[in-house]
């Protein structure tokens, strides 16, 4: 019996897939939500500020979530040689000068061009990987990226 028919096994996979639709949904909404949050909350405060404190969110949310996750105890994290300058490279433009100009761009512009302008961060994001990466987009992508 092949493992593609063992109903078990088809039923885990069905259950992981739900479970991952429903947690990109969930977290499509609360990205959603956050945009017009951001834009209150910069009113007073400086952009690098808002920035900052929006991604060190984050950052404290992910490492909860790696404490809490029994698997990433279990392997311990790995240690890639050589992606020291890359690291610092990914600190400094995703970490610092992108939240910045988000939300000075933000502070500058009407919720519905924000909204509009923030739909475009993925067929960017495939575009910039497509240059300087050399990643292939397959059909699945491009289709993706257009919906």
């Amino acid at each position: 019996m092949d493992s593609h028919d063992d109903p078990a096994t088809t039923t885990r996979a069905s259950r992981r897939l739900g479970r991952g639709v429903g947690l990109a949904a969930l977290a499509a909404l609360l990205f959603g939500a956050t945009t017009p949050l951001i834009k209150a909350a910069s009113g007073e405060t400086g952009p690098v500020v808002v920035g900052a404190l929006l991604y060190l969110g984050a950052g404290l949310e992910s490492w909860l979530a790696a404490l809490a996750s029994r698997r990433e105890r279990e392997r311990g994290w790995p240690l890639l040689r050589g992606a020291g300058g890359r690291l610092v490279l990914v600190a400094l433009v995703g970490a610092a000068a992108a939240p910045a100009l988000l939300v000075a761009g933000l502070a500058r512009t009407d919720a519905a061009r924000a909204s509009l302008l923030l739909a475009l961060e993925a067929p960017f994001t495939l575009l910039l990987a497509r240059l300087f990466l050399g990643e292939r987009l397959g059909r699945r992508v491009l289709l993706a990226a257009a919906l």
